[in-house]
């Protein structure tokens, strides 16, 4: 995520070295921290060593505090980073059944239109027009130029869940 930081800078005035505060958007990964549970949904426990101060008195019945470790079971955790927000599917939900009729699914080509534009996609053979030249002529979708696009988004999901259980 962007956030707005400021920090020390040095310019010269003058001949003179002055420091001046100044502001700049930086970037910082964004993280979260879940509990891993077992396939049943119980918590997975893990024992760690724990560093607390332990207070002691020497013969003399002078107090000090000394550093010690203990173990303690806690709840096993993972650091992912942050998940980005669902986005609308880009494909219609209109579904209509008729009675011994077979059920077909598909996409409005103006919503994918849209969709591929708010990702900065342009030109795409999946969309088309019956006019080129037209651009309120008919518009239409060549669903087969969409399987490569599938195919490379299932690769990318599974690269990305591979990592996530390989933290685990």
């Amino acid at each position: 995520e962007e956030y707005e930081e400021e920090y020390a800078d040095v310019e010269i005035r003058d001949g003179v070295a002055v420091q001046v505060i100044k502001t700049r958007t930086a970037t910082r990964n964004v993280i979260d921290t879940l509990s891993v549970v077992d396939e049943s949904g119980n918590p997975v426990m893990e024992t760690k060593k724990e560093v607390y101060l332990e207070e002691v008195t020497d013969a003399d019945g002078n107090t000090s505090s000394v550093p010690a470790t203990r173990e303690v079971e806690v709840q096993k955790t993972i650091t992912v980073p942050r998940m980005q927000k669902i986005q609308e599917p880009v494909y219609g939900d209109e579904t209509t059944f008729d009675s011994g009729k077979r059920t077909h699914f598909g996409m409005i080509a103006q919503q994918v239109k849209e969709a591929m534009a708010a990702v900065g996609i342009d030109d795409f053979a999946g969309w088309t027009l019956a006019d080129a030249e037209n651009p309120d002529s008919r518009q239409g979708l060549r669903y087969e130029q969409f399987i490569p696009v599938l195919i490379n988004a299932v690769k990318e999901l599974s690269a990305q869940v591979k990592e996530l259980q390989q933290r685990s």
